[in-house]
């Protein structure tokens, strides 16, 4: 294809940690690529930037032009400034509107699955923080949120927030998850059910099962490895792995010890 060494650079690079073949394929693969424009802009856009300009300054700053990796320097500073905030943003709404209610609760993806699996939450891009929480408490939650000043989601495109009491009413019973706009402007996806139709994840099995993470002196729940990486999967699939850091995702949990990969198997 037109680009198929700069396309198999962004597969390759669009993760953690390299063994020494796959650097020096990374170092053949740049050797290879002439448009590092595309480079740039697809790893922006899939949210790849702090994974590639890691593995292009690793093992081929000698042969990529100064101003790429200047560009992506920017770009990965540029998400960890952001992974910083939604970290702030998920710890805030978790001492305001899940702690002191004791309100049963999983955080999913983002920097909860970095920090459960041990890996620094900050070279992930993240666009919000997902929680689920136990379906009786759903309510209970957002309005917590409405009283702390977060605004309801109602729609994106025009974008609408909830205005009356029959529009809370509303989107406290019947949908399976609410947007929540932060006053910082970070938002909050609270969840009732993990899937469409909770077929594949029922929710009080889930919450069942979570794991205690600690983030900055702050306890909270995510769910399990097992539950984690099944429901990833699940998720990504949906979206047909349109985006890089997911590869990241799923080659971060598969690497690691903790993950017990004849239980998936079973489950599966």
């Amino acid at each position: 294809t037109k680009r198929h060494a700069e396309s198999r650079l962004l597969l390759l690079t669009a993760k953690r940690n390299h063994s020494e073949a796959e650097g020096a394929m990374i170092k053949s693969l740049a050797d290879e690529t002439s448009d590092w424009q595309f480079v740039v802009d697809t790893a922006f856009r899939k949210f790849s930037a702090t994974y590639t300009h890691r593995a292009l300054t690793t093992f081929a700053a000698q042969v990529v032009p100064e101003e790429t990796l200047d560009h992506l320097s920017a770009l990965a500073s540029q998400t960890r400034l952001n992974a910083l905030k939604l970290i702030a943003a998920q710890l805030s709404f978790h001492k305001l509107c899940i702690e002191p209610e004791r309100i049963r609760h999983a955080y999913i993806k983002g920097p909860s699955l970095s920090a459960q699996f041990e890996t620094d939450f900050s070279d992930r891009f993240c666009r919000d923080v997902d929680v689920l929480v136990e379906g009786t408490k759903f309510e209970q939650v957002v309005r917590t949120a409405v009283d702390q000043g977060y605004r309801v989601i109602m729609s994106f495109n025009p974008l609408r927030f909830a205005t009356t009491a029959n529009d809370l009413k509303f989107v406290t019973r019947f949908p399976r998850d609410i947007s929540l706009l932060s006053p910082d402007g970070i938002m909050i996806e609270v969840h009732r059910r993990l899937d469409k139709q909770n077929f594949i994840f029922d929710s009080d099995s889930v919450l069942n099962d979570t794991e205690t993470l600690e983030i900055s002196g702050v306890s909270l729940q995510t769910v399990s490895k097992l539950t984690h990486f099944i429901y990833v999967c699940y998720h990504h699939s949906r979206h047909f792995w349109s985006h890089l850091h997911w590869l990241a995702d799923l080659d971060m949990m598969v690497r690691s010890p903790h993950l017990n990969k004849e239980e998936i198997l079973s489950t599966s």
